[in-house]
């Protein structure tokens, strides 16, 4: 309901009683310390002693001692600051600012691939084969779990991958999110000690990253070859990486 006046109200106003009305319904939405009366106006129509001195009240609040004259005139000055209270301004609202637009993973032929434990040997359980792939410098990663099928996953997907780490390099220019392939992970005996190597099988070349931690044989850790032997037990865990993330 808009707040239109057809005359003027107060002193010596034309005072029809439904402009009377609007301007006492519109000096009741006024807060007291905004110039409004302390105590509401009776909303009859009747420009009454307290109506005016409510008019002259609100102009002294808003104008001073000479814009006090208790006269609402239909568009003018106190008219116009009347409507300010009756239907205050609605509170914009508060847009957040747009994310920033996700930067795009550049191709790189570095890379680091880390383990989630840092232990000397792992066995054969299925959760100790995730793993994650970083790029070298930009920083991007995707996780990877090394199994003969999904459906045999472990259930709790690691959240820090801070074990063991090798830096590893590849061919051509790849993402992380790239190395969805065919893998082995091996630990062979020698009379050296254990190698482990974990081998890639993607296009166009296969990747053999040495590996620091090794897999414990059928028979426990595997153990250093005898001297002249020519090489001992070897043991290995192949599947795919399936990407996670």
């Amino acid at each position: 309901m808009s707040f239109i006046l057809s005359g003027s109200v107060g002193i010596r106003g034309v005072n029809h009683s439904w402009d009377v009305m609007f301007v006492q319904l519109a000096l009741n939405k006024v807060p007291v310390e905004e110039g409004g009366p302390a105590k509401a106006l009776t909303m009859d129509g009747l420009c009454g002693p307290n109506t005016k001195r409510a008019i002259q009240l609100f102009q002294l609040h808003h104008f001073g001692w000479t814009g006090a004259d208790g006269l609402v005139e239909v568009e003018k000055r106190t008219h116009q600051k009347l409507k300010e209270f009756w239907e205050p301004p609605q509170k914009k609202k508060t847009v957040p600012p747009p994310l920033p637009p996700v930067p795009k993973e550049p191709k790189t032929k570095k890379f680091v691939i880390m383990t989630t434990h840092k232990r000397a040997s792992f066995g054969a359980k299925e959760s100790d084969f995730f793993f994650e792939i970083r790029s070298v410098p930009h920083n991007f990663g995707a996780r990877y779990w090394l199994g003969p099928h999904l459906a045999l996953m472990p259930g709790v997907i690691p959240q820090k991958f801070n074990g063991h780490f090798s830096i590893f390099h590849t061919t051509k220019p790849m993402l992380t999110r790239e190395f969805i392939c065919q893998a082995v992970y091996m630990s062979r005996e020698s009379e050296d000690g254990l190698e482990s190597k974990f081998t890639l099988f993607i296009e166009p070349k296969a990747v053999v990253i040495p590996m620091r931690t090794h897999l414990i044989g059928p028979d426990g850790l595997v153990s250093p070859a005898l001297p002249g032997s020519g090489g001992g037990m070897t043991t290995f865990q192949a599947g795919r990486l399936f990407l996670l993330s």
